[in-house]
């Protein structure tokens, strides 16, 4: 399934939306690791599976790097 850029970026608002309507606990698992809680909180999930495609792959590193380069240049 190929995704297009504008609903990447419906479903990363869609997103934040959520996490800040029901506020999501941090991962319990980097907790049990000892990572440290600003890390914790930075944390990223991306699942791969035997279904994902090189493309899509590519397509959302682009769209990852892209939104922590317009983040890095608010900050």
């Amino acid at each position: 399934m190929a995704y297009s850029e504008e609903l990447c970026e419906q479903a990363v608002t869609e997103f934040q939306k959520a996490w800040d309507c029901i506020g999501l606990a941090p991962s319990h698992v980097l907790q049990a690791m000892n990572f440290a809680e600003n890390l914790i909180e930075g944390a990223l999930r991306i699942g791969i599976g035997k279904f994902t495609t090189k493309a899509e792959i590519e397509k959302t590193s682009s769209l990852i790097i892209n939104a922590v380069n317009k983040i890095q240049q608010l900050l």
